[in-house]
């Protein structure tokens, strides 16, 4: 894959609200933006498109925020997937999630829909890790900081820098400040890329102020008519928001003191301890009443367990009872639903945001009657209102934001269908882009970026940066060393001290087969190779035995070991002699591009001396071991090859030719010219057998070959 090549595929919340997941690829590089679940969907068909990746490949999994749909699948993927990689959230996302998943693993263990168990859970809680707001991290080369998103306690934005490409991914977010939350911050680099959430498409949000008038006359209604009024919500995020809006409300109307406010949940209040714990991610309003007192310590609103406010167990009259879930799909608050739907007098206040799928989103149409979760029908006859405390940005405000943000290219994710096209339609009109720079992929569509090539730029460390300063040439060897987008310039003996690198060697070593003697070998070498030093250690090896070590180009030994009992039975040096012979050369060297071919080479020259011992004994007969000479060949025409041997001077002067002992249907004619002069030559040629015993010259020249050892 193009390393230059930034690729972002939606696995959930692509082209719709829930399960959001989002997979990033750059290089060899994999993040996860956000797990979460269908809210709509149960079991298995609820969770991301895993399969769509490598998760073993994944480096890193960030958490925006502690809502079933962006979080409740990471103790699935890290505990039943291959994944291994590593997690991180903030300190008030991770304090507020083990309470959160635990009371979804046990509402779903009741519907035997579970993913996961507690076991799960809590393994996975073990291995997440926490991230402050403007805290900056690496991970594998990947930078990443965290900003305030709003929405809900602990929630941020994610930027991340990885290779110099900028992406900001929002997760979900508010930029308007309520009663308990700071907004939004737009973070002060530019990013490249925005994925940002478009859950409410082009809809334009009421003032808080009329919101929230709404929201409590619908409720008073409801309970001075005497009936009860039902508030179904998040266990934590708007919970909050909403209990400080009731709070304050009662307060100021004495005649419903006597009526009660419920918050039913156990994890509700576990969740205001956490609150209370972090009040320091709020705002400045939450924080100048806590100099005073506990702004959650509520007056008029109690919190009690399920089974207080269960239908049975409720005192007769009206009451509002505050109950998770939000969009009513299962629980406490289906159940109480359930219970209330048919008496006109009840009421149901939907103050959140509902999924295609889920009873909150059917009851926005009114309808006539409802299905029970135990499949039978009930009418409706209860009030439905609703109103928006959702806090996710609207058209303008999420309009603001991208502008302000000033990305260049910008992918839609979190938002149905047809909203999400309204808000695409308009959004590069606004920004003035062309329509293929806003983007909004489906499940499963990977949008494609291609990143602009930039040089390599290398620090220089050490004993290099040194060198450089003083403008002189770096030591050698030096290296160039890229880990994790980073390039580094080091000595090769400083390797250690600024990289996690250590400088090890490979030792080869390789025992073959050997025939013929020692000097033909060393003699053989030096056609080839212009560095051979040889060095003869009498009685160094096993049992007195002399050990020839030959060093070729300086970078690979031969060592031959000579045995006298082994020349028993193979014939000798001139006049018969028996001359001590090796049986196995070993040949060893460090592993290195130039090593390697040398080492080739020089065992392929003993090879060959075994397949042609012949051939070698009629070197070893014209060779002494003082010699050193070097080879050139050249064509004297198509009968036959000559072999040119230059050499340092000879002390005698002789001229001698013998024919020597057949090679195959061979006959070697050996012609030795030696003179007292500063240069003497030799002459080595082949012809075939019956040349030479006929004196024929006739024949083609495919008859012809030089001897295989020197070519």
């Amino acid at each position: 894959m193009d390393t230059h090549e930034l690729v972002i595929t939606p696995l959930g919340a692509g082209r719709e609200v829930g399960r959001s997941c989002h997979h990033l690829r750059y290089g060899d590089r994999q993040i996860l933006l956000d797990v979460g679940v269908h809210p709509g969907r149960s079991g298995t068909d609820g969770l991301p498109f895993f399969d769509l990746v490598e998760l073993d490949a994944i480096d890193l999994v960030l958490v925006t925020h502690l809502h079933l749909d962006h979080c409740a699948a990471l103790p699935y993927l890290t505990e039943r997937t291959s994944f291994a990689g590593a997690v991180y959230m903030t300190h008030a996302t991770k304090a507020l999630l083990r309470s959160l998943l635990k009371d979804y693993v046990r509402v779903r263990n009741s519907d035997d829909e579970a993913l996961y168990s507690e076991e799960d859970l809590d393994n996975c809680l073990a291995k997440c890790q926490v991230i402050d707001y403007h805290q900056t991290l690496s991970y594998k080369g990947m930078k990443f900081s965290c900003h305030a998103a709003g929405h809900v306690l602990g929630a941020c934005m994610f930027m991340l820098d990885i290779d110099g490409v900028r992406v900001l991914y929002t997760g979900d977010y508010s930029t308007e400040e309520d009663r308990h939350l700071m907004a939004a911050q737009v973070p002060d680099q530019r990013p490249h890329l925005l994925v940002v959430e478009s859950t409410f498409g082009v809809q334009v949000h009421a003032p808080r102020e009329q919101r929230e008038h709404i929201f409590t006359s619908v409720i008073a209604d409801v309970v001075r008519g005497g009936g009860r009024c039902l508030l179904p919500v998040f266990a934590t995020g708007r919970a909050q928001e909403l209990l400080l809006v009731l709070d304050e409300f009662w307060q100021a109307n004495p005649d419903l003191h006597e009526i009660p406010v419920f918050y039913a949940s156990k994890l509700a209040n576990r969740a205001l301890r956490v609150y209370q714990t972090y009040i320091n991610m709020m705002n400045e309003h939450i924080r100048a009443l806590m100099d005073v007192g506990n702004p959650f310590k509520f007056s008029h609103v109690r919190a009690v367990s399920n089974s207080a406010v269960a239908p049975a167990a409720l005192p007769p009259g009206p009451c509002v009872v505050m109950a998770s879930p939000g969009m009513l799909q299962s629980g406490l608050s289906r159940h109480l639903f359930e219970s209330w739907c048919d008496d006109e007098k009840n009421g149901v206040m939907l103050a959140g945001y509902a999924v295609e799928g889920t009873l909150a989103k059917d009851l926005l149409k009114q309808p006539v009657e409802v299905q029970c979760l135990d499949g039978s029908k009930k009418a409706r006859k209860c009030r439905i209102e609703s109103v928006s405390f959702a806090a996710h940005v609207d058209y303008n405000q999420n309009l603001g934001f991208i502008q302000g943000v000033n990305a260049d290219h910008v992918v839609l994710v979190h938002g149905e269908a047809k909203q999400m096209e309204r808000l695409h339609d308009r959004l590069w009109r606004a920004l003035g882009k062309a329509p293929t720079d806003v983007s909004m992929p489906a499940l499963g569509q990977p949008v494609i970026f291609r990143v602009p090539d930039k040089p390599l730029v290398a620090s220089a460390l050490g004993s290099c940066a040194r060198a450089a300063l003083a403008g002189e040439a770096l030591p050698e060897p030096s290296l160039l060393v890229q880990e994790d987008f980073e390039a580094r310039v080091v000595a090769a003996d400083e390797l250690g001290a600024y990289t996690p690198l250590v400088c090890g060697r490979v030792q080869q070593r390789v025992r073959l087969r050997c025939q013929g003697s020692p000097t033909a070998l060393i003699l053989l070498l030096r056609q080839v190779f212009d560095a051979v030093v040889a060095e003869r250690h009498v009685g160094a090896g096993p049992n007195d035995t002399d050990v020839y070590e030959v060093r070729v180009q300086g970078l690979v030994v031969l060592r031959l070991s000579v045995s006298e009992a082994a020349a028993a039975g193979r014939g000798g040096g001139a006049g018969g002699a028996k001359a001590p012979l090796p049986e196995v050369a070993e040949v060893s060297w460090s592993a290195g591009p130039e090593a390697d071919m040398v080492a080739d080479c020089v065992m392929g020259t003993v090879t060959r001396a075994v397949l042609l011992p012949a051939a070698l004994a009629a070197v070893a007969r014209v060779a002494a071991d003082e010699d050193v000479a070097t080879v050139r060949r050249r064509r004297r025409h198509h009968h036959h090859h000559q072999l040119e041997l230059q050499r340092i001077p000879w002390t005698r002067t002789s001229w001698s030719s013998r024919r020597l002992a057949p090679v195959g249907k061979w006959d070697a004619l050996v012609t030795t010219c030696a003179t007292a002069t500063a240069r003497s030559s030799w002459t080595l040629a082949c012809i075939p057998a019956a040349a030479a015993q006929t004196g024929s010259r006739s024949s083609t020249s495919s008859s012809w070959t030089p001897l295989t050892w020197c070519s």
